[in-house]
């Protein structure tokens, strides 16, 4: 298994849009959202958003076997899409330690 997190600016004025995609894929796109984490085989995907001053950051990370996204899929072009449209890259993240209980 894989884990990896990035830390992302939240570009000026894209905060609606980033907030927006995400209230998407955790809702109306749910289902689709999570047939594509089952293709990528991962098990965990999330952002948190947070703010810093007067800048927004965002933290994404994803667990699993982390293959590419089918970019034959709507959903990840988009997703694509708007991650570059709203996100800046601005470091690779380190897990200092991460529970979880199965079963």
């Amino acid at each position: 298994m894989k884990a990896q997190a990035i830390i992302y600016r939240i570009k000026p004025r894209k905060l609606k849009t980033w907030r927006a995609w995400c209230h998407a894929l955790d809702t109306r796109l749910r289902a689709n959202a999570l047939h594509t984490l089952k293709e990528e085989k991962s098990t965990i995907e999330f952002f948190i958003n947070f703010k810093i001053g007067q800048n927004w950051y965002a933290l994404g990370s994803q667990i699993g076997m982390l293959k590419p996204s089918n970019v034959k899929r709507e959903i990840n072009r988009k997703h694509r899409k708007i991650r570059l449209e709203c996100l800046e890259p601005i470091s690779r993240a380190e897990y200092g330690y991460f529970l979880q209980l199965r079963g």
